[in-house]
């Protein structure tokens, strides 16, 4: 159902311009803003699309305007460019781009939680306690598998994040720092590997 404009003001400033019941028919797990819209996933194994406007009341509304079965419930989710990538607990990560292109990588074992990109290489986490590295080949327009990080993570991966030339890899029982000054030196060096239960 569609929300409307809410006046209310809270008291750390912010203000409330809409609230939609029912977006999902369950939990939303993921949120992503794009330069032209909102993408939400959820637990109801559906991608969809809403259209922000500004109301007659001067409030930003938003409008699904699109839904895509995914085939899977997501954990995460990722715009990059023309592409959003959503990672299903499956472990497949399904892609679909502005221009109308699909496509399904199918590498981990178990659920993706976590999703960045780094100088143009799409890097996801898993379940199993796995990092892997996608490349997008221009011929093809495929993303491939190109490098995988497995025997250094002791847990599930919940978190990424890259700080200059190091991925930080947080998971369920602490912390791992991986080397990624040199791409052509893969599988990198660990730089720092705690299991102390950080996270």
């Amino acid at each position: 159902a569609s929300g409307s404009c809410h006046e209310e003001i809270y008291e750390d400033g912010y203000r409330c311009h809409q609230r939609i019941v029912g977006a999902h028919a369950g939990a939303v797990t993921a949120i992503c803003v794009a330069l032209d819209a909102v993408y939400t996933v959820s637990r109801d194994e559906v991608l969809k699309r809403w259209e922000p406007q500004m109301s007659s009341t001067n409030c930003f509304e938003l409008t699904a305007d699109l839904e895509v079965p995914l085939g899977g419930e997501c954990w995460s989710l990722l715009h990059v460019g023309d592409w959003i990538f959503c990672g299903l607990a499956d472990g497949r990560i399904r892609a679909f781009s502005k221009s109308g292109g699909e496509m399904t990588m199918a590498k981990h074992a178990q659920g993706v939680s976590a999703m960045i990109v780094h100088m143009d290489v799409l890097i996801t986490g898993s379940a199993e306690g796995i990092v892997r590295c996608w490349t997008k080949d221009e011929q093809t327009g495929a993303f491939a598998n190109t490098h995988s990080v497995k025997d250094l993570i002791t847990s599930q991966v919940r978190c990424l994040t890259v700080m200059g030339d190091q991925l930080w890899i947080g998971g369920q029982k602490g912390v791992t720092v991986v080397d990624l000054a040199s791409l052509s030196g893969w599988p990198p060096r660990v730089s720092v590997a705690h299991d102390s239960g950080l996270l």
